[in-house]
This record gives C-alpha cells, sequence and structure tokens, in this order.
C-alpha cells in the first residue's frame, strides 16, 4: 500500500475507493467521501459521516470495514478537519448474514407447514 502522508483529502479518498470490492461501493464511497461532500456534509451540521463497505487488502481476502469521518472546525483557523477511521466489522457482518439467512429459512419452514396444516383440515 502507498504511503499518501503529502496526499489531499480527495487523493486519499481516491485511493481508499480504489480498494473497494465492487464498483457500486467504490461509487458509492467517492460519492459520500469527497472534499466537497464532506465540507457540504458540515456546513449543513452533519459531523459525522459513514458508510459499511467491503475491500480487499494485500490478500484475497475480503473484508467488511466501517468507515466513519468525525468533521470539526478548528477555532482558531476556521480550517475545517476530518478524522478517519476504519473499523474491520467483517465478523458482524457475517453473524448478521447467518442470523438472517437462518430466520429467513425458519419463516419459509413455517410457512409451508402453515400451508400443509391449512390444506389437509
Amino acid at each position: 500500500m502507498k504511503k499518501l502522508s503529502n496526499a489531499t483529502a480527495d487523493e486519499y479518498f481516491s485511493k481508499t475507493a480504489s480498494y473497494m470490492s465492487h464498483k457500486s461501493m467504490r461509487k458509492a464511497f467517492s460519492k459520500l467521501f469527497n472534499r466537497a461532500m464532506l465540507l457540504n456534509k458540515f456546513n449543513t451540521g452533519e459531523y459525522v459521516v459513514t458508510l459499511d463497505a467491503t475491500r480487499a487488502f494485500d490478500t484475497q481476502k475480503v473484508y467488511w470495514i466501517n468507515y466513519t469521518v468525525h468533521l470539526m472546525k478548528n477555532p482558531d483557523s476556521n480550517d475545517i478537519f476530518a478524522y478517519v477511521s476504519s473499523t474491520d466489522i467483517t465478523h458482524e457482518k457475517v453473524m448478521q448474514t447467518i442470523i438472517s439467512t437462518v430466520a429467513k429459512t425458519d419463516y419459509d419452514f413455517f410457512c409451508r407447514c402453515e400451508r400443509q396444516h391449512k390444506f389437509s383440515a
């Protein structure tokens, strides 16, 4: 991964978007996380911007990452700063998928039983 120590905000977010695993996620990330949009969010009173997305690192494994940007103003210079954090939420997303799948399966099974019961009465 290339070091981006002197990168602009747009360069940083563009490079981060390039690691997204799907084109639709890259598009959603780029639409939300860019200098103009973040300044607009700050000016309308939205100081925390977040998005869950999948991305790949140096391996073929895909991770779910929660990206959060906290926007704040420096009272001395009036500059807007963005504190960017990313959290690995892969485990939580896998568990949500498992629970959702089990719930759908149980519900479908319940409906079939109910339908069979009605027809056999």
